[in-house]
């Protein structure tokens, strides 16, 4: 993968490139055509076959779009202009990135929401 940073960040061509640019979060599943089944509830998406859904930390938790289910807050650290929660999801672990006065506690149970401009899918 061949580009600007914030291209390759935003917009891996592989699986590969999408880890190499930072933390992410895969999610296992298959595709139909109109939407990939995965652990998490449907993704809309036109992919057919076996799937890796890419989303960022910082699209994890966002306040509008795709519902993804529920998962539990297992830590939160601060980081100055965002905290890190790790989160037990049906997929496993998960991380998200939210604003400091978004941020749940441990032990919270909080909805899993993106954009889906903001995944990547690829095939597995």
């Amino acid at each position: 993968d061949i580009g600007p940073p914030e291209r390759v960040y935003t917009d891996p061509a592989t699986v590969f490139s999408a880890g190499f640019m930072g933390e992410i979060n895969f999610v296992a599943g298959t595709g139909d055509g109109n939407a990939i089944a995965t652990p998490l509830g449907p993704i809309p998406h036109n992919m057919v076959g076996d799937a890796h859904v890419a989303i960022r930390p910082e699209h994890l938790m966002e306040t509008e779009g795709v519902d993804l289910g529920q998962a539990t807050v297992t830590d939160v650290a601060f980081f100055g202009t965002f905290c890190r929660v790790t989160l037990a999801a049906k997929t496993g672990t998960l991380f998200a990135q939210v604003p400091p006065e978004r941020a749940p506690r441990h032990g919270d149970t909080v909805t899993l929401t993106t954009d889906p401009k903001h995944m990547k899918v690829f095939a597995r």
